[in-house]
């Protein structure tokens, strides 16, 4: 699954994630970063969210890609033991 951004979302994430981390590496803590939700709603789409304790940042549409070959492929499995 590839969930995909739009550059000005992008920027925007950042600029807003860069403002705490930038106070916490200041105040010399180790960063504590953010959720990204991804919430999926049929017929309407794909939408973005970040959170950091009570802020949010809505994202609005994104892109979501199902990679579904991926699931229908099987692992090969090792010959003999020296493979594993």
């Amino acid at each position: 699954m590839l969930i995909r951004l739009a550059a000005d979302q992008e920027h925007k994430l950042l600029q807003w994630a860069g403002s705490f981390t930038e106070a916490e590496v200041d105040s010399d803590v180790e960063p504590s970063g953010y959720e990204l939700r991804i919430s999926i709603v049929p017929g309407q789409g794909c939408f973005a969210e970040a959170i950091k304790g009570a802020s949010v940042l809505e994202l609005g549409e994104v892109e979501l890609v199902l990679q579904i070959s991926r699931l229908l492929e099987r692992p090969a499995q090792p010959k003999n033991r020296q493979e594993l």
